[in-house]
Parts: structure tokens; C-alpha cells; sequence
């Protein structure tokens, strides 16, 4: 997968040998300049081991500095490569180590704030079927899945994954595409109707003429769609680049004028040492990794500090609604009787739907039997694909199951009934005894613990624009969506359509962070500034996301927002105090002669000291509240 959205520059490989020999040099370079600071080991051949080690460690800070200036681009490694090269010139060679030391342990804190994965849409597209049933002259012939090409007419049997996108010609059936809307209810499926690959057939045996194979099917366009949104992804400029941008050419201007006044090399070389920017390297990966440690610790994991730094400016914030928002599990939200009570209807029904498997017929059953209901076991019971149930009960023909079920045995449905069901977002399994409506059951994916407290505090922390982009009906999102108090909701989205609607978002200007769960919300992860994969989260949209956030409760997700303000925030003042305000202090006093090169080094590290200090206050993970500081303003520049 692509890593180029990354803030860090020096970012650990992936590859594990890479990191072990990045480990491996710092810990030598380390205890070489321990044994160097009490005499044990001072040289090797003549060479003053502290100047080896300086050029050791410091490989890829002048690599960097060469590659910025072959750019003209000024950064914060070529002030540290100046340093050190004039610390070598004058045999300063301590002062240079240790100022190389401090930048191997900067690069290490950034490559594990910028630690990321990406072997998720492999790990997929592997469970997806590598074979299909294809007809061929009325015999079933099992060939390769990508060799199918449309106009192939294949069969798909109960429990399998659809290989193509296609149209069913014959059966019917429950089809689970998840994958592709979101919908956690399956959707009922019969011929002229159109599936897609990837989804999961229920229990229907179906005939399918292929419309899209390969490449070109809906679940391939998805992860296609992944893949894009990630390499569209703008690199995130390091704060301490765009500070050295104009601390380097001062410190340079210092240096210069030092021994320009006083021709003296050693105050020159302090000048540059002391104003040596340690400091300022260390002040952006500090404050990130403190940040996420303290998030990890309440569940939230962080990818990057790339994206906490977007997180900090997000004032648009979009949910998926299904597995996200709600549970993908079912709740009875009202039973509507129109004989006898509501134990009466739900007892009929649970009788009725002992028999299925399906997800709503599993639930009302688990209701009967909490209210202690007797459910003797039916005759005759019959899953009608599609509809529902029938069966004969102590004489008596029981029917549970959608309004066509009910409507093909020529019992009237209550329009009332329908309508109610409408309002409330919810999906009703009707339930009749011998031809008569007796009642019906309104049925909702059931609410995720905490969100209305999200949504309450994500207002107090002034984001205020907060979306629902759904692939269910419109009907039951908005029901969901005035629940929770979200007054913005669009529905009936395709992956793509969810893509398009966030890059409308962002070309409006504003930062948008994308909170799903499903593969089909992985291309809308990707896209956005900030994709968060909620606890739940197939492989592929955790490896799209930015942020996996693992408590079930969503109560946690505004600290992810707070915390992040509160880290650029933390940033900023290492860079404009310890890096900035202590350091031309430090460079006025070094070009007075009053400190040599030995104690310019011993001061940057004590500022640095402090910048660690301040960084770890992060650890701490407070209440979310209100940012509307100087310092958080200048995060959203």
C-alpha cells in the first residue's frame, strides 16, 4: 500500500530486517558514546571514535540536507548537517556525536508514529471464490472465477459467494451485501433482480447470467477505488520543516556574523551547535507520540502523526450508518397487535419463525423466550425464499414475514401499519393466523452505545457539520439520523457515490474525517483527510483508515479530535519556546564566547530534555473541551 501521506520523513521501513538494523545502529552508536564519555574507548586506528560515530549516525540526516537543497528546499537537517560537519572541522568531535545521537532517537520516534500495515485487500481478495459454477449446455462445469465473461449463465448454491456481478434468471433467495451497501439486513433477492460479486447467497439455490466479470465488477471497483484515494492523498508538511524554513537561514545569518566580529572559529561553531535544532526535530514526533500513546491506551490506535495533524483541523465529520452508527444487529423496537396483546403476536411469530435461521427470525425467537413465552414446536413449517415463513399450528396456517408473503395468501395488510413502520425507520414482519392480520413486529438495527454523546461533544468541540452517508433506505437513516441528532443524511449510496459525495465535501474546502466500518465504506476511508475504521471493521477498511478506533461505545471519538488539537498545539510551543525563543537566547549567548561547542551540546540537550517533558503531558488523555487558542489556530495553517 502507499505510504506517501505520511508527515514523517524519516520513517521506519516496514520491512523487518530494515528495523532491526535501524535498532542495531542506534543502540551501538549509543553505548560507543557512553564508553567515548568515560574514557573506556576513545579511539579506533588514531580516529577518535566520537567522530566515526557522528558519521556513522549521521548518514541519513546528510543525505537529507543534500537531497533538500538539490530541491531548494530548506529544512531542519541541513542545520543539524552544518553543525556537525563544523563541529568535525574545529575536532569538536563529541559535541558532534552527540547532537547525531539525539537525531537517530528523533527518527526513531518518527518512524513509530508513522508505523503502518497494508497486507488487508491481499488477505481479501484471497477469501473471495477463485471458482464458479458455470452452465454450459445445462452441465455444471467449475471453472476459474476470472475466466467468467459476461453473457455466462453460472450457479451459485446456498452459503456461496456470488463470483461476478450479474442479474438472477431463476430462484430466489436472501442475499447478505454488506460488502457493498452496508446493509446489514440481507436483501431479498428473485429473478430479473441484480447481485453482486462478493456477496453472500443465503439459502437459495440461484441461476445468475453474468453482467460484469473480472475487473470490472462492483466489489474490484471498490478496492480500485481504495487504492486511488490513497496515492490522492496530499503529503502533510512537517511542522518543524516549515519552522526551519526561516530559523536555518537565521542561525546561518548568526553564525556568519560571529565570525565575522570576531574571527573566532570556536564561537562560530558554538553558535551553530548551540542553535543546532535537536530541539525543534524532536519537538513534532515527541508531542505525536506522546499523543498516541495516550489515545492507544483508551483504545483509539493511531496510524500516523500525519493523521492527528489532519484530525486537528477536521470540521466536518461524515458517519456511515450501519455497523458505525448502529449495531448491525437487530432490536424489536414495537409490536403492533391487532389480536390479543403484544405476547399473543410475538408468541405466533417466534412459533412461526422457530424453524429459520435468518437474522430477524433469530431475534424475535431470543424475545419470546426472555418473556418466558411457551413455543411448542410447529408442523409443517415452510421458509417461503425471500418473504418469510409459513406453517400449520395446532390447526391453525401461522404466516411471519414481508408484506409480499402476506399479500400472495391474500391477507390484507393495514396500510396504518406500513406507515407507522415507514416513519420509524423500521422493517415490519407481519405476522397472520388463518388468513387474518394478527399483528406486526417493527423491527430497527439497534443504535451504538454512545453516539448521541459523540455527536453532543463533537458540537461543543465546534464540529458542527456532521453527515450520514448511507447505503440503506432513506427511510430508516433518517429515522437513525433524528435519534441521534444529526440533521444531514443522504442514503441509497453506492461505495462510489459515498467517494464522490466526500470529494465534494472536500473540494468545498473543507477537513473531513470519514467514520465506517464496512468494506463498501473503505474507498469514502481512504478518500477523506482522516479515515476512521470503528471496533468491528472488516480487514480492508481498517487498512484504508487512518485511525482504528476499538471501544464499542462511541462516546471516545471526540477525544480523538481534542487530543489531536491538543498535540499540535503541544508542537507549536516546543517549536516556538524550546526550538525558537530558548535558542536565539542560547546563539546571543554562545557568540559572546561565554560557552564553547562542549557546552553549546550540553544545553540543546537539557532544551530538549524539556521538550520530551512537555511532550509526555499528552500522555494524559482529558475531557474533551473547547480549542479556540493561538496555538491551535496556527495547526490550521
Amino acid at each position: 500500500m502507499h505510504q506517501h501521506h505520511l508527515e514523517f520523513s524519516a520513517e521506519l521501513p516496514d520491512d523487518r530486517s530494515e528495523k532491526l538494523r535501524y535498532f542495531g545502529l542506534t543502540a551501538v552508536v549509543g553505548v560507543l558514546l557512553l564508553l567515548n564519555l568515560l574514557g573506556v574507548w576513545k579511539t579506533v586506528f588514531g580516529i577518535d571514535t566520537a567522530a566515526i560515530l557522528a558519521v556513522i549516525a549521521g548518514y541519513r540526516t546528510f543525505y537529507n540536507a543534500v537531497a533538500g537543497l538539490l530541491e531548494r528546499r530548506i529544512t531542519a537537517d541541513l542545520a543539524i548537517a552544518a553543525a556537525v560537519v563544523a563541529a568535525l572541522a574545529v575536532g569538536e568531535y563529541l559535541a558532534a556525536a552527540e547532537a547525531m545521537f539525539i537525531m537517530l532517537i528523533g527518527e526513531g520516534l518518527e518512524g513509530y508514529a508513522a508505523k503502518r500495515t497494508s497486507t488487508a485487500i491481499t488477505r481479501f481478495v484471497e477469501q473471495m471464490p477463485r471458482k464458479a459454477r458455470l452452465l454450459r449446455d445445462g452441465e455444471e462445469v467449475e471453472v476459474d472465477a476470472a475466466a467468467l465473461l459476461p453473457g455466462d449463465l453460472i450457479l451459485v448454491r446456498a452459503g456461496e459467494r456470488i463470483p461476478a456481478d450479474g442479474v438472477i434468471e431463476q430462484g430466489d433467495s436472501a442475499i447478505d451485501e454488506s460488502t457493498i451497501t452496508g446493509e446489514s439486513l440481507p436483501a431479498d433477492k428473485g429473478p430479473g433482480d441484480e447481485v453482486f460479486s462478493g456477496t453472500l447467497n443465503g439459502h437459495g439455490l440461484l441461476r445468475v447470467r453474468v453482467t460484469r466479470a473480472g475487473e470490472e465488477t462492483t466489489l474490484a471497483r471498490v478496492i480500485r477505488l481504495v487504492e486511488e484515494a490513497r496515492t490522492r492523498k496530499a503529503p502533510v508538511e512537517r511542522l518543524a520543516d516549515r519552522y526551519a524554513r526561516y530559523f536555518v537561514p537565521a542561525l546561518f545569518t548568526a553564525a556568519a556574523l560571529t565570525y565575522y566580529f570576531t574571527s573566532d572559529w570556536m564561537r562560530t561553531v558554538a553558535v551553530l551547535i548551540i542553535g543546532c535544532p535537536c530541539a525543534l526535530i524532536l519537538a513534532t514526533p515527541t508531542a505525536m507520540v506522546a499523543a498516541i500513546g495516550g489515545l492507544a491506551r483508551r483504545g483509539i490506535l493511531v496510524r500516523g502523526g500525519s493523521a492527528l495533524q489532519l484530525a486537528s483541523k477536521a470540521d466536518t465529520i461524515v458517519f456511515d450508518k450501519t455497523g458505525t452508527v448502529t449495531e448491525g444487529r437487530f432490536e424489536i423496537l414495537k409490536i403492533l397487535a391487532l389480536e390479543g396483546d403484544e405476547n399473543h403476536v410475538l408468541r405466533l411469530a417466534a412459533i412461526a419463525e422457530s424453524g429459520s435461521d435468518h437474522m430477524l427470525a433469530r431475534v424475535i425467537v431470543e424475545e419470546a423466550r426472555r418473556r418466558g413465552l411457551e413455543l411448542p414446536q410447529p408442523d409443517d413449517a415452510r421458509i417461503v425464499p425471500g418473504r418469510g415463513v409459513e406453517c400449520r399450528f395446532e390447526g391453525r396456517t401461522l404466516r411471519a414475514g414481508n408484506t409480499a408473503l402476506l399479500e400472495q395468501s391474500g391477507v390484507a395488510v393495514s396500510d396504518a401499519i406500513l406507515a407507522e413502520a415507514a416513519q420509524l425507520g423500521a422493517t415490519p414482519v407481519l405476522v397472520s393466523q388463518d388468513g387474518r392480520l394478527a399483528g406486526a413486529i417493527l423491527m430497527r438495527d439497534r443504535v451504538r452505545e454512545g453516539v448521541k454523546e459523540a455527536v453532543h461533544q463533537l458540537e461543543h468541540l465546534d464540529i458542527t457539520h456532521l453527515v450520514i452517508l448511507t447505503g440503506d433506505r432513506r427511510r430508516a437513516a433518517e429515522a437513525i439520523a433524528r435519534e441521534i441528532g444529526i440533521s444531514n443524511v443522504e442514503a441509497e449510496l453506492l461505495p462510489e457515490q459515498k467517494v464522490e459525495k466526500l470529494r465534494q465535501y472536500i473540494s468545498q474546502g473543507r477537513r473531513v474525517a470519514m467514520v465506517g466500518d464496512g468494506v463498501n465504506d473503505a474507498p469514502a476511508l481512504a478518500t477523506a483527510h482522516v479515515g476512521i475504521a470503528v471496533s468491528g471493521a472488516s480487514d480492508i477498511t481498517a487498512e484504508a483508515a487512518d485511525v482504528v478506533y476499538m471501544p464499542r461505545p462511541l462516546d471516545r471519538l471526540p477525544k480523538l479530535f481534542d487530543v489531536a488539537r491538543r498535540a499540535v498545539s503541544t508542537a507549536w510551543l516546543n517549536i516556538i519556546l524550546f526550538a525558537g525563543v530558548v535558542n536565539v537566547v542560547a546563539v546571543g549567548i554562545a557568540s559572546t564566547g561565554v560557552v564553547g561547542p562542549l557546552g553549546a551540546a550540553i544545553f540543546h540537550q537539557v532544551a530538549s530534555l524539556f521538550v520530551i517533558l512537555n511532550s509526555l503531558r499528552l500522555l494524559r488523555v482529558e475531557r474533551a473541551r473547547r480549542h479556540g487558542g493561538l496555538l491551535h489556530r496556527l495547526g490550521h495553517r
